[in-house]
């Protein structure tokens, strides 16, 4: 199959047809050897009834990918009816066929995948960042606050360089948000963004965050699949977009959003705030054309037809200028002016580019110049931070015992496949075809290609995945513990003490905790609490049933605390951000 969907100028010939639906546009010939029912004939575009639409735009029937064979002469309104639907078709064999056949968890609405396969990088990232999917509010809390304001969404396509020099003003006057590919850039011309959105769940998304100083003043909302565990608590809170469990955390609220992209999160967050106005930068979907001329050689009256060429679209921006665009983004611009006009129905929010050179329409997203933006009053921020520390303090029914025991469950069938890749009677045909090991094969992220010993790296995935399980099983049973009215150990110096009570607080209260250290010189006893001589640590974990320990006792006395009886030290590093 094409690693596009191409198209073809008057003619398709059987040698270049392989499964595909095939599209033919006005009078154009199509090899009698393809299939009939592989060909949808529109002769007079322009006159394409509804009813005729509904039976060809199935997503099953592009399993195969899709071919547009134009015609050689295109009327001003047979272009314009042309262009929408090559657009509207890319759209659904992107959503429904392409990208649920690369991903592992995405929802497959029309069973693009051969089995189902666990996606064991996302269960560990939601695992990991269990810290605050037991304690942080989801966003139907915000919703409920109508904050009412203005935003201003910083995306990163090429027009984003032409609203940095003026962000800082913009923001006087609206709430900025950013991705997490856009803020150091957001910082690096003094603004501190608002609201940060991460749908991306991809690893490499991690490193935007890196550097960043602490932000008290931004709100981070995440996805509960994303990896947002090593810089979560740079922000002043994390606000979730959806339940991480809905047996476990029977909240259906969840912010408008699609995998196809996190543009489409950004106006599920300005739904959300009950922004009167969202204004986008930077969502040109596209990229300036590599070719000096449209790759259509027909008579054209109108807007011209999307043509694949090597690994690009070439199409048309809605100022007229040719821009090649990947199949990912014309799916984004379609999906997002759906969304929109959802949007417009629900808060009432109105939405605007400040760039014509996109792919979005100008009905949903018409163009604004930024000095209107920049005529509004002034933002009120001090009361949108007020709003965000109400909505901070709410708390979400999250079912301890169900989660703990589900939990403990996973953990035990995860060290049993863990032992099965330790043993060397395990055979490699078990081995190599465990769904672990499928699954690794079909990881993008990173990829592993036929050379890496898949087996290897399933083998390590499953010993990773079940510490992560370990890690929140211990979690869950000190929040059990406090809840219970039991005091819940903490190994750690004196100078710790009152940060991390501070930072545990929302899932652990300050009078639950005893504070334990270990003496040796040069550290002293600990004057708060008790302490305890090196030999006398592994006797005394052994009679415990959870105990937490702060970075810096995990780093100064790993000698002794990474031997702990039955796994049952956490290390308080997972709540802090490594």
């Amino acid at each position: 199959m094409p690693t596009l969907n191409p198209s073809y100028t008057g003619e398709m010939t059987a040698d270049q047809w392989e499964n595909q639906l095939v599209i033919a546009f006005g009078d154009t010939r199509i090899d009698p050897a393809i299939p009939p029912n592989s060909v949808w004939r529109i002769p007079v575009p322009s006159q394409l009834q509804a009813q005729e639409m509904q039976q060809y735009l199935q997503p099953e029937r592009m399993l195969g990918g899709l071919s547009f064979v134009l015609p050689e002469h295109l009327s001003a309104q047979d272009a314009v009816v042309v262009n929408e639907l090559q657009k509207l078709l890319i759209y659904l064999h992107y959503k429904f066929v392409v990208f649920p056949k690369r991903s592992l968890s995405t929802v497959d609405t029309i069973g693009v995948r051969e089995e189902p396969l666990p996606d064991v990088i996302r269960e560990i990232n939601q695992l990991r960042n269990y810290p605050w999917l037991l304690s942080s509010p989801l966003t139907d809390k915000l919703a409920a606050e109508r904050v009412g304001m203005p935003v201003f969404l910083v995306l990163p396509g090429p027009s984003s360089q032409e609203i940095y020099p003026h962000l800082k003003e913009i923001s006087k006057h609206s709430l900025v948000a950013c991705l997490g590919r856009t803020i150091n850039d957001c910082m690096a011309v003094g603004v501190e963004p608002d609201i940060v959105i991460q749908l991306d769940t991809y690893q490499v998304q991690r490193h935007f965050y890196d550097e960043l100083p602490p932000m008290p003043n931004t709100l981070l909302v995440p996805l509960s699949i994303c990896p947002f565990y090593p810089y979560a608590n740079k922000f002043r809170g994390v606000v979730m977009m959806d339940s991480f469990n809905l047996d476990l955390l029977p909240n259906p609220s969840r912010l408008r959003e699609s995998y196809v992209s996190s543009i489409t999160a950004c106006l599920g967050l300005a739904e959300v705030l009950h922004a009167p106005h969202a204004f986008i930068s930077g969502a040109n979907l596209s990229s300036p054309s590599r070719l000096k001329e449209h790759p259509y050689k027909g008579d054209n009256q109108g807007p011209p037809p999307i043509v694949a060429v090597q690994d690009n679209y070439y199409l048309n921006a809605r100022n007229g200028e040719l821009v090649e665009a990947l199949e990912y983004f014309i799916a984004t611009a379609k999906e997002v002016d759906q969304m929109a006009e959802a949007i417009a129905q629900t808060s009432g929010t109105k939405f605007y580019s400040t760039t014509d050179t996109t792919l979005l329409s100008s009905q949903w997203f018409p163009h604004i110049d930024l000095n209107a933006i920049m005529d509004l009053p002034p933002v009120n921020r001090e009361a949108f931070l007020e709003t965000v520390d109400r909505v901070l303090t709410a708390k979400e029914p999250v079912d301890l015992m169900k989660t703990r025991m589900a939990v403990l469950k996973m953990f035990k069938q995860l060290s049993v496949i863990e032992q099965m890749y330790r043993e060397d009677s395990s055979t490699s045909e078990l081995k190599g075809n465990h769904q672990i090991t499928k699954a690794v094969r079909k990881m993008r992220n990173p990829e592993v290609p036929a050379p890496v010993d898949a087996v290897g790296v399933a083998a390590r995935l499953a010993t990773r995945w079940r510490r992560s399980l370990n890690d929140s099983r211990l979690l869950l049973q000190a929040m059990t513990n406090a809840g219970r009215g039991k005091q819940i150990p903490m190994l750690c110096f004196e100078d710790e003490v009152q940060d991390l009570s501070d930072m545990m607080q929302r899932l652990i209260p300050k009078k639950s905790w005893e504070y334990i250290s270990i003496v040796t010189a040069p550290y002293p006893h600990l004057p708060s609490g008790r302490s305890l001589h090196p030999n006398a640590v592994l006797p005394w974990l052994a009679e415990q049933q959870v105990v937490c320990a702060s970075p810096k006792m995990m780093r100064y006395f790993d000698y002794i605390l990474e031997y702990a009886p039955e796994d049952n030290v956490y290390d308080l590093s997972n709540v802090i951000g490594k």
